[in-house]
């Protein structure tokens, strides 16, 4: 049969990061033969298969699953890694966990394997929606194999005469031996498998192909490195994450048993391998990936399981689901609302994506992600850099909107046919000036001025077509666009140095020590770099309702098209993820999908009139030495994109209008309203501006001083900082309004000299000297969700009676919080749910006209 050569390349992953930007090739290639009837009808898989429900052409028998030996080898006195669960000298923590013993079918396909302590066998049989069961059929004791080797790295190599192939050889010999010690003597329950005619057939135990099926090969050292007989340090095998090969320095197979059962070490052999850290989370997001390459792709795609370093999913994309046709998607239907349930799919038979056309080939492919099951898991920044699985977060939850180039297809290496569109927005990515920074991330610390520093510096509405890297024009200004995400790889060159265009970097706090990470800006005021890691993913990629709702030709990014010459046209497309109702498997998100143009049903002018503005961007203070001043002082101003919708524009005026709002702390200890609930409004308004589309708009804050005043303490008072926080919405013709956008942050100056109010003088005050709310305003209770008791803010601008209460999901009154006369000002009032039972809850205020209802939750 005729052979073709794919590449198969080696996983730069997110948690392995190399030791400074001096570095060169982040990854290596080889080759693997791959017979030209690869894709089989239905798909079973490309070197290895990638289901176990079908046997050739014909329904698999029952008994069928698909064999893996997972092995955790360390050398002699290797320490243990920092958290402590590889112990030195010891098998893993977590080796009784690994992978199941047994077939288990009964039941839904969910929950066929425990998540916990099955986990491999849970994590493939959730990602193929049961199409995929992973077994290792040993005849006693758990799943996994612990090896600790004979001797050390270093002794390995200066034995065997400082020859990296005779000591990788070497060692693989002593790591069967081990296993073979253990009681594993009869290999051929791992050899199940054969291909024949490009299909995949399950074979009765000695009738395969003669070669263990896969082998998880995780080693504790990461390259192990050693020195020759120079005295240079170098390493015996690849110094990557993860290669989908057992041996770097490629040797002839070995057979393992007395009946002749092999292990082929070469790409695409009997087993991939995995190095680093000890971090479970790690090994699993890796390991997929290797044998990903084994089922379904010798190269890499962005947004991929599959992906060359980032832009990577830890659970499988939509793109790989409908490759190895786990999941079909469905139509949306244009100009209605749709509803999607969650990605894992658990009530669903074809699986849960929502297709959107653009063109005759483009599309977007819309999930809602929500992490009902463990392992879907998108997000590997942010808070889930170290532990992605283990986090459990809502953070990462949401519409995931992908961008399809094209039709789905087997990729080739370094293919980028699909982006996500990230919520967050699309930027023009500068650098700062600053020479570098240091990066602190899982237990590692890299040394002084390794990192390359970049921010975004100006918001983009177009599309993003994600290349997975940029060579900088010839003269070196080194300037790039893109998200979050597909900020990444290299830029070039700057002095000699290989230059990084990761975005690593974060606004809040550092973290106390390199095995944490850093406060979100959410909740801190402080206003520092840190390494967030946000091309693994963050919690703003995600479209949520009142965090980012509207993907349209006018948002940023946008749906303009991808590969129509000329690119970037207008679609007329508008996704619109309005609402959601997310209780467990069969939450369900609600997406009004609509498509403008002459030729539409909607015109575009109909559409903007059905939908509302998309988010505000760019919302920044002003510096200092540009800030007006007032009666001697200086006064905040902040900036910010006009909307680019066409009917936020009066006619008749040229005017857009913009409302803004503000929130401030008590002290720089004290966090505003962002910290309680992102989506919710716990903002004060403050006043409507009408700003002509041709100016740049802006506003001046004139109640409140800013911190470029230089006045002192005086006789009587003294100055304080105040964190301050603003946050703007976009209002169009027909009055529909946008969510808030993102918050700009500075810190005022008290100048009342008593209470500490921040406010200038002369503004209205209560009896107890704060200032009167100017509206009416009932706060989101916080902490929500609440055990047992949570606290309530309510804003009176005049006196008024007031009654606040409680009710259930039903409608019946459980508690009454206010019943009397109270005058203007802001309160607290506290609510103690020790006698209500976990559910959800609804207070409502009235105060004369005025009534408001807003939602929490009891959790106990």
């Amino acid at each position: 049969m005729k052979k073709f050569v794919i590449l198969v390349c080696i996983l730069q992953t997110y948690s392995s990061l190399c030791l400074s930007q001096t570095s060169t090739n982040q990854f290596d290639c080889f080759s693997i033969d791959v017979s030209e009837a690869q894709i089989s009808v239905p798909f079973s898989g490309t070197l290895s298969p990638n289901r176990t429900d079908s046997s050739g052409t014909v329904g698999q028998p029952s008994e069928a699953f698909f064999p893996i030996l997972v092995v955790f080898v360390q050398f002699k006195n290797e320490p243990s890694d920092q958290r402590n669960t590889w112990p030195q000298d010891s098998a893993p923590v977590y080796l009784n966990k690994m992978i199941a013993v047994q077939k288990n079918a009964v039941g839904d396909w969910w929950s066929w394997y425990s998540s916990e302590t099955q986990i491999l066998s849970s994590h493939w049989a959730e990602i193929s929606r049961g199409k995929f069961h992973v077994i290792s059929p040993r005849p006693s004791g758990n799943g996994g194999f612990s090896v600790i080797l004979p001797k050390t790295a270093q002794e390995y190599f200066t034995f065997y005469n400082y020859s990296k192939y005779r000591s990788d050889s070497a060692i693989h010999h002593d790591i069967w031996g081990s296993i073979r010690s253990q009681g594993l003597i009869d290999w051929r329950p791992y050899d199940r498998w054969e291909k024949e005619n490009g299909v995949f057939y399950f074979r009765p135990i000695g009738e395969a192909d003669g070669y263990v099926d896969m082998i998880y090969k995780v080693m504790k050292s990461r390259g192990a490195r050693v020195q020759d007989s120079t005295g240079a340090w170098t390493t015996i095998f690849g110094d990557y994450a993860g290669y989908a090969s057992l041996g770097w320095n490629y040797f002839e197979p070995t057979v393992i048993d007395t009946f002749g059962t092999k292990i082929n070490y070469s790409g695409g052999g009997s087993g991939l391998t995995v190095s680093f850290k000890g971090q479970l989370d790690q090994y699993i997001g890796t390991i997929g990936h290797e044998h990903g390459h084994f089922m379904y792709s010798g190269g890499h795609s962005t947004y991929s399981r599959v992906s060359y370093g980032f832009g990577y999913d830890l659970f499988y994309s939509p793109a790989d689901m409908i490759l190895n046709e786990y999941m079909t998607p469905r139509n949306a239907t244009i100009n209605s609302t749709n509803t999607l349930g969650d990605y894992s799919s658990r009530i669903s038979g074809g699986g849960e994506i929502l297709k959107v056309p653009i063109t005759s080939s483009e599309h977007f492919l819309l999930v809602s992600r929500n992490k009902v099951s463990k392992w879907d898991r998108v997000m590997g920044g942010d808070v889930a850099q170290i532990n992605p699985y283990s986090e459990n977060s809502d953070y990462g939850k949401g519409l995931y909107i992908y961008h399809i180039r094209d039709s789905i297809t087997f990729p080739g290496d370094m293919d980028s046919q699909q982006d996500m569109e990230c919520a967050d927005g699309l930027f023009d990515f500068d650098y700062t000036g600053q020479s570098a920074q240091q990066v602190v991330h899982d237990c590692f610390i890299s040394g002084a001025n390794d990192w390359y520093y970049y921010t975004s510096k100006k918001v983009l509405y177009e599309n993003d077509s994600s290349n997975l890297y940029y060579e900088p024009p010839s003269n070196y200004t080194f300037r790039f666009s893109g998200d979050g995400i597909s900020a990444r790889d290299y830029i070039g060159y700057i002095d000699n140095r290989h230059i990084y265009r990761l975005k690593w970097w974060g606004e809040g706090e550092p973290p106390t020590n390199e095995c944490n990470i850093g406060t979100d800006r959410l909740f801190t005021n402080a206003d520092e770099v840190y390494t967030r890691f946000d091309v693994g993913g963050d919690r703003y990629d995600a479209w949520n309702p009142g965090y980012n709702e509207v993907f349209s030709p006018y948002s940023s990014p946008n749906t303009n098209t991808w590969t129509t010459n000329p690119s970037n046209q207008n679609s007329g497309i508008f996704i619109w993820h309005y609402t959601n109702s997310i209780s467990g498997p069969s939450g369900l998100s609600y997406i009004k999908v609509y498509k403008g143009g002459p030729t539409e049903t909607l015109s575009l002018d109909s559409v903007l009139h059905l939908t509302p503005p998309s988010r505000p961007m760019g919302l920044r203070v002003l510096p200092c030495d540009s800030l007006p001043t007032i009666d001697s002082y200086k006064r905040i101003k902040i900036r910010w994109n006009h909307n680019m919708e066409p009917d936020m524009e009066n006619v008749l005026t040229g005017n857009k209008k913009y409302k803004i709002y503000r929130s401030k702390g008590n002290d720089m200890n004290d966090v505003p309203d962002d910290a309680l609930a992102y989506s919710e409004n716990l903002y004060e308004y403050l006043e409507a501006v009408d700003i002509h589309k041709d100016a740049m708009p802006y506003f001046v804050d004139e109640r409140l001083v800013s911190t470029c005043t230089d006045q002192s303490c005086g006789a009587t008072s003294c100055w304080a900082e105040f964190p301050v926080r603003y946050r703007i919405q976009a209002i169009d013709k027909f009055n529909d309004e946008s969510v808030l956008s993102d918050f700009a942050a500075t810190t005022a100056w008290d100048i009342s000299g008593g209470e500490g109010s921040m406010e200038g003088d002369n503004l209205p005050t209560t009896s107890h000297g704060s200032v009167i709310p100017k509206v009416y305003s009932l706060k989101q209770n916080y902490p929500n969700p609440f055990n047992p008791v949570t606290n309530i803010q309510y804003d009176l601008p005049f006196d008024n009676f007031v009654t606040i209460k409680v009710y259930d999901l039903i409608g019946r009154e459980v508690m009454s919080l206010v019943n009397e006369i109270k005058e203007a000002g802001s309160y607290i009032v506290s609510l103690n749910g020790s006698n209500l039972s976990s559910g959800i809850y609804y207070y409502k205020i009235t105060a004369g006209s005025y009534e408001q209802v807003r939602k929490m939750i009891l959790i106990k």
